[in-house]
């Protein structure tokens, strides 16, 4: 048993459903929180670990970081003194948000604007694909 399963919450069992044919038998364990755990066997336990709920519960946990606006909106970018300098700043935190969400640097995008002399995050977009918000959806 791994790490990720034994940190997973229990749910209870609704069903065991046989898939497959001969010699590549899968037992799919449907969960009461909808999600599935497959399995070489049919388990007699009625409650198994569901990794998948762990799993988005991390996810929650990233999304909320992103969601609060503390870490991005509105925060100052230090300017340097020579112009091509700058412009690599908004590509870097586009890069950054990138890897955390798993998805291209070019499906992000970061809007700044000038305030005084500062150049702060007005906004930012995150252009998700079905198979990522299938993804990062968790099922």
């Amino acid at each position: 048993m791994t790490t990720e399963h034994r940190r997973s919450p229990r749910r209870k069992v609704e069903s065991i459903e046989r898939v497959g044919g001969w010699g590549s038998v899968r037992y799919i364990h449907r969960l009461e929180c909808g999600h599935a755990e497959s399995r070489p066997r049919a388990s007699s336990a009625p409650k198994l670990a569901c990794v998948t709920c762990l799993r988005v519960e991390n996810l929650d946990r990233e999304m909320k970081k992103f969601g609060s606006g503390e870490e991005i909106v509105g925060h100052p970018i230090d300017i340097d003194d020579q112009p091509g300098n700058n412009d690599a700043l908004p590509d870097r935190l586009a890069a950054t948000i990138a890897l955390r969400f798993g998805v291209p640097v070019e499906a992000v995008g970061i809007n700044t604007e000038f305030v005084g002399n500062r150049l702060e995050v007005a906004s930012g977009w995150v252009f998700l694909s079905a198979s990522d918000v299938h993804r990062l959806g968790g099922k």
